[in-house]
This record gives C-alpha cells, structure tokens and sequence, in this order.
C-alpha cells in the first residue's frame, strides 16, 4: 500500500511528523518480517523492473537510500565490533564529558523537558513505542547536544521503549546525532528544536 499509494510522495512527505508519510514498516523490517530486499523487489515490481525508473522518481529514490542506512548501520557494526559494547565509532571522542545531569535526563524521558516537540515526541514513545524519524533526530541532538547527557543512555532508553528498535540502526542513529559515529558533520551539528518545530 504505501509503495502504490505513497512513495512518490516520500521525499517531501518523509520529515512531517503530523502526516502519514513514512512507510511505517520499521516494526517489521526489525523483527525480521520484512527484510530490505523484500521492500526493494516490491518497489521494482511496481517500477516494471526497472531500476533505473526508480531512481529517477525522487519519492523511490529516497526511500530506497533510507532502507540502505539499516545495511549501512549493520555493516559498521559488523566491521567495528567496539560500536556494540557501547564505544563511540570515533575513538577520540571517549574524551568528551558528558554532564550526565539525572534531573534532565528524567524530564528528557518523561516529555517534561518545556520543549514542545522534544516534550511531545519522548511522550508519543512512552505511549505506543513509536518516534517519526525526524523527531528521532531532534530528541537525539537535544539530550546530547543540549543537555549534554551521554548519548548511550538515550540509546539504551530508546532500546528499552522503541516497537522498531533495532540494535545497529539504533545506536548508528544515536552516535549520528551525538558526532561519536561514522559522520562528517560530527560535532558541530546541532539541530534547534525551535527551527524544527518551525520548519517540520
């Protein structure tokens, strides 16, 4: 349904929380229900086999490159066993100090932090075990990179309350938004829950 109704419309309808516009099928992609390539041999028999009509369609495109983030994520994993005893990817980072601070962490778990969409996301996955990926990313920076708590603690409470959790894309995704992980932009990317809300 969502590759025949929807994926054209992903890429501008994938950052839009209050929308229906993921795929929502991380559930079963992290049980083992689905696997990527059965979403991509879907997408293909809708695109007439063609490969190439898929990525020429923005929506597909994008969608495809998203599914390809979980192999990504299991690939480090597999490459750089440290990632899975809960060591940064960069090593250089072990320096951080984190400030740890229990009285924020607990507001940032409970959805009581007085930022709207942190507030409103971290209560949405108390409530049905759910985060859009996009909020995913703004708790993420917030806790990290605001409150300065240990990005492994957000890790393990997203394992602990997440229906989709899947242990590679999870702690990929956190060490994303904290600059411990594989990325280019490590440090000095911040995102600011108020522009968010604004823009998303």
């Amino acid at each position: 349904t969502f590759i025949t109704r929807h994926v054209t419309q992903y890429v501008a309808a994938r950052d839009i929380p209050s929308i229906k516009g993921t795929s929502i099928l991380s559930p079963y992609l992290a049980i083992g229900v689905l696997s990527v390539r059965q979403c991509i041999n879907a997408l293909l028999i809708e695109f007439n086999y063609s490969f190439d009509e898929v990525l020429c369609n923005q929506g597909a495109a994008t969608w495809v490159s998203e599914l390809l983030w979980r192999d990504f994520y299991r690939m480090i994993c597999f490459n750089f066993p440290q990632v899975s005893r809960g060591m940064p990817f960069k090593k250089d980072t072990l320096k951080l100090k984190w400030s740890n601070n229990e009285e924020h962490f607990t507001a940032w778990k409970q959805g009581k932090t007085g930022v709207p969409i942190v507030d409103s996301a971290m209560r949405q996955l108390n409530a049905t075990g759910w985060m859009h990926n996009r909020l995913r990313m703004v708790v993420a920076s917030f806790l990290t990179k605001h409150l300065l708590v240990d990005w492994r603690l957000g890790e393990q409470f997203f394992m602990q309350h997440l229906i989709d959790g899947d242990f590679s894309a999870n702690n990929g995704g956190w060490q994303w938004a904290a600059g411990t992980g594989c990325d280019a932009q490590p440090y000095f990317r911040i995102f600011n829950p108020i522009t968010q809300s604004e823009k998303f």
